[in-house]
């Protein structure tokens, strides 16, 4: 049975955790998280290391899609995971950025101006 000495030797060993995915999705206290342990998640979800706390079973069970994640570290890994799982599937499609550019005969203003004397006509025509 590990101990929670050896747990955190695992950690200091491999140093800040390296995100493999995009970090778009994740909050500034998840990053943090993420970064300081990762590793020790990556570890009890793949077995290198052993759970000794019933926190570190439900981890694991969460990890399995045996349990809901609860606690802020199971959520910000199950978030990890996810994550890798989609860009793993959805290839570069995540990573494109689109932008807007006037084209076509009304621009955006002319739409919105367009928009707002229909409204107006309609308002006057079909009073409530």
């Amino acid at each position: 049975m590990e101990t929670k000495q050896q747990h955190l030797a695992f950690v200091r060993e491999r140093g800040p955790f390296k995100l493999d995915c995009s970090a778009v999705i994740f909050g500034t206290d998840e990053l943090e998280l993420l970064h300081q342990w990762g590793h020790w998640f990556q570890g009890l979800q793949d077995g290198t290391l052993e759970p000794f706390t019933e926190l570190q079973r439900n981890f694991i069970a969460v990890c399995r899609g045996e349990q809901k994640a609860i606690s802020v570290e199971e959520k910000a890994w199950f978030k990890y995971i996810n994550r890798k799982r989609i860009e793993a599937k959805s290839g570069d499609s995540l990573r494109q950025h689109y932008e807007y550019r006037e084209q076509g005969f009304y621009t955006r203003d002319m739409k919105k101006q367009l928009n707002r004397m229909m409204y107006a006509e309609m308002k006057k025509n079909h009073k409530l």
